[in-house]
């Protein structure tokens, strides 16, 4: 594991995981689309208030942040649910439908087989009420 540091801002975090990359990362092609990846990363942020990506040249946006929280949440896999915050989430569906492989939320919150297994939160949450 590579542990990049203690920070007080996600700013900084950014900028040292940007630096990490460069220097450190994979070049990787999922669904055919280049990128750069490194895993598995650590940091500490000291002011979990100061979580908000303030630097310019990010272009980060507040609506699609909530947008994407909604979308992980509710545990969808639409596209045109998320697609509606960005549209460049419409380039990740295959069928033009659903998002799969990126959708973590999906994963996370939805049931874990189709047989109505429970999701993998209601298994965490069961064995931590166990253990009481």
């Amino acid at each position: 594991m590579n542990h990049l540091g203690t920070f007080s801002s996600a700013d900084q975090v950014l900028a040292a995981v940007c630096r990490h990359l460069i220097r450190a990362g994979c070049r990787v092609a999922p669904r055919g689309m280049r990128t750069i990846e490194a895993s598995p990363l650590a940091f500490v942020l000291k002011n979990p208030r100061a979580r908000r990506i303030d630097i310019p040249a990010r272009h980060w946006n507040e609506a699609l942040a909530i947008g994407e929280l909604c979308w992980h949440l509710s545990a969808s896999d639409d596209v045109k649910f998320i697609s509606y915050y960005a549209k460049e989430w419409a380039r990740f569906s295959e069928d033009g439908v659903h998002i799969t492989g990126s959708c973590y939320g999906k994963r996370i919150f939805g049931p874990a087989t189709e047989k109505g297994a429970p999701s993998q939160w209601e298994t965490r949450k069961n064995r931590i009420a166990s253990r009481s």
